[in-house]
């Protein structure tokens, strides 16, 4: 306020300089409330991705997780990729395909895995796994 203070009062020079003062004062404190509040949702994501890791056998609505996180989704996709290095449907598919591999291996059924994973059906589970893998999960499970 002291460049405003050293123009004469009345003029347009002082009302401009201090409108551009107020201007730059509001202008820092809406961007230090959305570094905040950014940083926030990059922990809250953060957060959502360990989840998927660990239980990647629940369901993850893209709707619903946007909507928790406050980004619409195409934010949350944008977002979420640039964090994993893949969208959320295929993060989550390699996570399910990762247990999947570790099940097998223990000597569980493919029907139980598909199962256990949240897969709509075994034969869903074995297209998928093929796709990832390269073979079918019975395949798989034998050359282990």
């Amino acid at each position: 306020f002291n460049l405003c203070d050293t123009l004469p009062p009345g003029t347009a020079a002082r009302s401009l300089r201090l409108r551009s003062v107020v201007l730059a004062l509001l202008l820092a404190v809406v961007d230090a409330a959305s570094a905040t509040s950014h940083d926030r949702a990059e922990v809250r994501l953060s957060r959502l991705v360990d989840e998927m890791r660990e239980h990647p056998e629940r369901a993850y609505p893209l709707d619903r997780i946007s909507e928790s996180l406050g980004f619409s989704p195409s934010n949350l996709l944008v977002r979420f990729k640039r964090l994993t290095g893949l969208p959320p449907h295929a993060f989550l598919l390699e996570r399910r395909i990762d247990r999947a591999k570790a099940m097998l291996s223990s000597g569980m059924s493919v029907a139980s895995v598909a199962h256990q994973l949240g897969f709509s059906s075994s034969q869903h589970f074995s297209s998928q796994f093929k796709s990832v893998t390269g073979v079918p999960p019975t395949k798989y499970f034998r050359k282990t």
